[in-house]
């Protein structure tokens, strides 16, 4: 009936039964230079919320040693996609870590681009 519509995929995503994002079929990252075109930048953005899930799952977003590198993702993000993809890797580590991790991962992005933990 409506066959304009075009369902987009989602640039973020994670397997709630998994801490890697990648489905089993996606190739894998490039290597090389460090330039990232086509797919391998989802690859890398994909890469950057692995990280991060495993960052909030120990030692947690707040704390010494994961704030640091959280703030370095969140930057990263910001940079690809600004506050969009910000919020679509948010939604990923709700779904995966739970509201109190997304919570402390608000905290923890406070001021990098637009935003307001």
């Amino acid at each position: 009936m409506f066959k304009w519509f075009k369902r987009r995929k989602p640039s973020l995503y994670l397997d709630p039964g998994s801490a890697f994002p990648a489905p089993s079929n996606a190739p894998a990252a490039p290597s090389g230079n460090g330039t990232i075109s086509g797919r391998g930048k989802a690859n890398r953005t994909d890469q950057l919320l692995a990280e991060l899930a495993a960052i909030g799952a120990n030692p947690g977003f707040l704390s010494p040693s994961g704030n640091q590198r959280t703030r370095e993702i969140g930057a990263k993000l910001n940079r690809r996609g600004g506050r969009r993809t910000m919020l679509s890797a948010h939604r990923a580590i709700t779904s995966q870590l739970g509201r109190e991790a997304a919570r402390e991962l608000e905290f923890a992005w406070d001021g990098i681009g637009s935003w307001a933990g």
